[in-house]
C-alpha cells in the first residue's frame, strides 16, 4: 500500500465552502485543468476521507475512501480514523495499513486481542506509548503519556482522542481541556460525543454539553456546505 502525496491541500468543510464539488475537493483551490478534464483522481477522494471526518460528515468520508481504492487500490487513505471514531473496530482493522498505530492497537484491545498489538507498538511517540501502557493496564502512566501527547498535538483530530480516553480513564478536567483544544481546532465529530460510551463519564458536564452543540452545529453547517457543494453527486 502506498500512502497519498501531499501536495494536495486537505479542504475544509463549513460555511463560507466552495459551492463546486471539485473546488470544494481541492481544498478551496482552483481545481487543475486536467481535473476539469477527467474529473477527480484518487488523491482528490483520499484528501475528502479526513476533510469530511473532519466535518463530522463520517459516512461521507467512507464512500470517499472506496471511491480512491476503486481509482488506485494500493493508494492508502485515512479511513481507519473514520472507523474509529463510529466504534466500528473490526473494520478499523480490516483497514490499517503498514503503519499500526494508536487507534489500530486501540480497536484490537475493545475486541481483547490487545496482546496482539504489543510487538507494534515499541515507538515511544506519546499516543503510542498510551496505547501500550493502556493495554498493559498501567492507568496512570497512560495518564501521564496522553497528558504529553497534548503538549505536542498539532492535529486536533489527537487532542479528540486524548480527550476520549481521559474521559474513560476518569481524569474529567484534563479530558474536557483536551476535548476544546480539539474543537478550537475545527474538529468536528458529533455522532462521537453523542454516542461514544467513552465520553460517558463527562457527559453531564455544563462544558461537555456546550462542546457537543458546537460540534453538532457545525456539523450541519458542513453538511449543507457540501451539499451545495454538490459534494454528493461527487460521492456517487
Amino acid at each position: 500500500m502506498r500512502v497519498a502525496p501531499t501536495s494536495l491541500p486537505l479542504p475544509r468543510l463549513g460555511l463560507g465552502a466552495p459551492r463546486d464539488p471539485l473546488t470544494l475537493a481541492c481544498g478551496g483551490h482552483r481545481a487543475p485543468p486536467r481535473l476539469k478534464r477527467t474529473g477527480p483522481d484518487a488523491e482528490v477522494f483520499t484528501a475528502l476521507v479526513y476533510a469530511c471526518r473532519s466535518g463530522g460528515l463520517l459516512d461521507e468520508s467512507i464512500a470517499a475512501h472506496q471511491h480512491a481504492q476503486r481509482l488506485d487500490p494500493a493508494l492508502g487513505t485515512s479511513v481507519m480514523h473514520t472507523h474509529f471514531v463510529m466504534n466500528r473496530h473490526e473494520d478499523v482493522i480490516a483497514t490499517t495499513g503498514d503503519v499500526k498505530g494508536y487507534v489500530w492497537a486501540l480497536s484490537l484491545a475493545a475486541l481483547d486481542r490487545g496482546n496482539e498489538a504489543l510487538p507494534s507498538l515499541t515507538s515511544n511517540w506519546s499516543l503510542f506509548k498510551a496505547a501500550r501502557l493502556h493495554i498493559e493496564g498501567r492507568r496512570s502512566e497512560t495518564i501521564d503519556a496522553l497528558k504529553d501527547a497534548m503538549q505536542s498535538f498539532g492535529d486536533p483530530e489527537g487532542s479528540y482522542y486524548a480527550a476520549r480516553h481521559l474521559a474513560h480513564l476518569g481524569e474529567r478536567r484534563v479530558a474536557l481541556d483536551a476535548l476544546a483544544q480539539s474543537v478550537r481546532g475545527g474538529y468536528t465529530c458529533a455522532a462521537g460525543l453523542e454516542r461514544d460510551p467513552w465520553f460517558d463519564a463527562i457527559r453531564s458536564e455544563r462544558e461537555f454539553t456546550a462542546l457537543a452543540a458546537i460540534s453538532r452545529e457545525r456539523y450541519e453547517s458542513a453538511a449543507a456546505a457540501f451539499r451545495d457543494a454538490g459534494g454528493p453527486r461527487l460521492l456517487r
